[in-house]
C-alpha cells in the first residue's frame, strides 16, 4: 500500500512539473515596450509646438519616497534622458538646466516627482527575480502664464538585473522627451501621422 501511495505522489509531482513547464512563461507582446506612457496628455498642443527655452527642474521626492543622494542621482538621470531625447529638436526647445541665471530665461518648465522607488520581489525573493521599480509623474508648464501644457505619469520596471534605478531614470527621461516630441504634430505613440 505504501508503494502505491509513493508511486501516486511521484506521478503527481512529475505531472505537475512537466505540466507547468509545458505551459511556458507569460510572453509580453512587442508593442508593450512601444507604449511609453500609460497616462499622458498634451493639454495645449499649439503652445507646446512653439517651443522655446525649456527649463528642466530636478524631479523631487513624492509623498512616499525618501529624499536622499540616490534620488538626486536618479533625478539628474531623468533630466539627462529628457535632454538627450529633445536634442534633435533644438529648433523647438533650447534646454536649460535649473540655476538662478537660466530661470529668468525659461519659457517652459518641466517639473515632476518620483512617486515610487523600490525593489519588487516575488514572495520575498524565493521565487522569481528582484527588480527595481521607478514611478514618476510630472507636468510641463508655461512659465509666463502658469498654464499646464502637458501632464504625464508612468511606472517603469527593470528589464533585467543590470537595470538599476539610475538606468530606469534615464529611460524615464528619454520616454518623457519622446512623448513630448511625438505629440507635436510629428507622430503619435503608434507612429501614425497626426
Amino acid at each position: 500500500m505504501k508503494k502505491v501511495f509513493s508511486c501516486i505522489w511521484m506521478l503527481l509531482l512529475l505531472v505537475a512539473c512537466v505540466g507547468c513547464s509545458w505551459l511556458g512563461g507569460r510572453k509580453t507582446p512587442p508593442e508593450a515596450d512601444a507604449k511609453m506612457f500609460y497616462s499622458g496628455k498634451i493639454l495645449n498642443k499649439e503652445r507646446l509646438s512653439q517651443g522655446g527655452n525649456l527649463l528642466l527642474q530636478p524631479f523631487q521626492a513624492g509623498p512616499n519616497v525618501e529624499a536622499n543622494p540616490q534620488l538626486d542621482k536618479i533625478s539628474f538621470r531623468i533630466m539627462k534622458g529628457v535632454s538627450d531625447s529633445l536634442k534633435g529638436n533644438r529648433p523647438y526647445f533650447n534646454i536649460l538646466l535649473d540655476d538662478e541665471k537660466t530661470v529668468q530665461e525659461a519659457d517652459l518648465v518641466l517639473q515632476g516627482y518620483i512617486t515610487e522607488m523600490h525593489k519588487t520581489s516575488a514572495i520575498n525573493g524565493l521565487f522569481g527575480k528582484n527588480k527595481d521599480n521607478l514611478g514618476i509623474e510630472g507636468k510641463l508648464v508655461d512659465k509666463n502664464t502658469g498654464e499646464v501644457l502637458a501632464v504625464f505619469s508612468n511606472t517603469f520596471e527593470a528589464r533585467d538585473k543590470e537595470e538599476d534605478h539610475k538606468k530606469l531614470g534615464l529611460r524615464a527621461g528619454e520616454d518623457i522627451g519622446q512623448f513630448i516630441v511625438s505629440q507635436m504634430g510629428k507622430t503619435n505613440l503608434e507612429g501614425e501621422k497626426q
